[in-house]
């Protein structure tokens, strides 16, 4: 054969085998973030788009803890049902009104529905934790290495929110810190906190109230932060977890508390926490972890149950290494939908956040535990 011919036929063959090689060895998104090596979950089937695909798009709104995940989830979605997934990050409270009152097709919160509500609309709503979240106590101190984390206890922390610690240097704050207590500036701290209604603020004030009841009684837990935070003249209120991130990252000697991913994203300083057992702990996956198997016995085992008595467990949980800032962050949904494409693709979103969703995380969040993943699958296709 002529060698002008040979050429072409092996450069097509050769272009032909790499594209081959590709979609054998399997496609990478862009800046996607590591699959977690944690907390396997069942093994999940990519599931068959509909031929035409599903022209279905469902809007969901609430918790901007759970944001960065889910946005990060509705992309792999879309790719494998052709179905669009948009969720706004609104906060918690905002994200139940919008869903309750039919405007969204679901709903992000970081706090199941109060028992109340929920006895109202038992039987048609789903109540579904799609991953284990973490808040951490940020802080903005120039003086201090990045790799330092100060001390903190939940009593300190409803000190310095209640307004008797007032300065960085104070001694309550150096004796938690002998190793920097020369390096904590003589400054104002300025509070930091979440204008909206949170379920992050809910996590936090349920530490302070379980961490130092005299200091934090139970009437100041909920998703606002109580009139003496919110009213002082050396606090700052902030929309969001993005809103109150850019206001830590933005203000020196400014302290408040945000979902850990927003910190690792943005390079601010955390702290470590005094847990119940009186150990200093970082939000490590070891922490997060011993936290949740801590009270997993407690937890409900359906999506259709009540789950306001006992989620609420994971914070300030017992045990040694146990983060005490862990929570389960939940998504609601109707039991059924009118539009059969919608509740097709409802279906479709819940069993992959309850699979796929948990092998494809993003950093600073954590996979459900596989028991509980197997429980609430269960309960999905029983009806239970």
């Amino acid at each position: 054969m002529n060698k002008k011919v040979i050429l072409p036929i092996l450069v097509i063959a050769i272009i032909v085998l790499g594209v081959a090689w590709y979609y054998m060895a399997g496609r990478t998104y862009p800046g996607a973030p590591q699959t977690s090596q944690t907390s396997p979950s069942p093994t999940y089937t990519s599931p068959t788009p509909t031929s035409p695909p599903l022209n279905v798009v469902l809007n969901g709104g609430g918790s901007t803890l759970q944001a960065p995940l889910v946005q990060y989830w509705a992309r792999l979605f879309q790719e494998e049902t052709g179905v669009q997934v948009n969720y706004q990050g609104v906060g918690s409270g905002a994200g139940i009104s919008m869903f309750l009152a039919g405007t969204t097709d679901f709903a992000g919160s970081d706090v199941p529905l109060p028992h109340d509500v929920y006895k109202n609309y038992e039987g048609r709503v789903l109540q579904l934790p799609i991953t284990v979240g973490v808040v951490v106590v940020v802080y903005n101190l120039p003086e201090l290495p990045k790799e330092v984390h100060l001390n903190i206890t939940g009593c300190l922390l409803a000190e310095i929110l209640g307004g008797n610690v007032t300065r960085w240097d104070d001694p309550a704050i150096k004796s938690l810190n002998p190793a920097v207590a020369d390096k904590l500036p003589d400054k104002d701290i300025v509070v930091v906190y979440r204008s909206d209604k949170s379920g992050t603020t809910n996590i936090l004030t349920t530490y302070l109230s379980r961490s130092c009841p005299s200091l934090w009684p139970s009437n100041l837990v909920g998703l606002s932060m109580p009139t003496f935070v919110t009213e002082s003249s050396r606090a700052i209120g902030a929309k969001g977890s993005d809103g109150l991130t850019l206001a830590v990252k933005n203000n020196p000697y400014t302290i408040g508390y945000v979902e850990v991913q927003y910190a690792l994203s943005s390079g601010l300083q955390y702290a470590a926490l005094q847990n119940r057992e009186g150990f200093f702990v970082l939000p490590t996956p070891n922490g997060v972890s011993a936290a949740v198997e801590s009270v997993i016995d407690k937890l409900p085992s359906s999506v259709r149950a009540d789950w306001s008595q006992s989620s609420s467990e994971v914070i300030y949980a017992p045990g040694n290494n146990s983060y005490p800032l862990v929570t389960f962050t939940y998504q609601l949904f109707w039991t059924s939908y009118s539009d059969k494409s919608k509740q097709e693709a409802v279906n479709l979103w819940i069993r992959f956040v309850l699979t796929k969703g948990q092998e494809k995380t993003i950093e600073g969040f954590h996979p459900l535990p596989q028991r509980l993943v197997s429980e609430l699958l269960n309960s999905l296709t029983q009806g239970a």
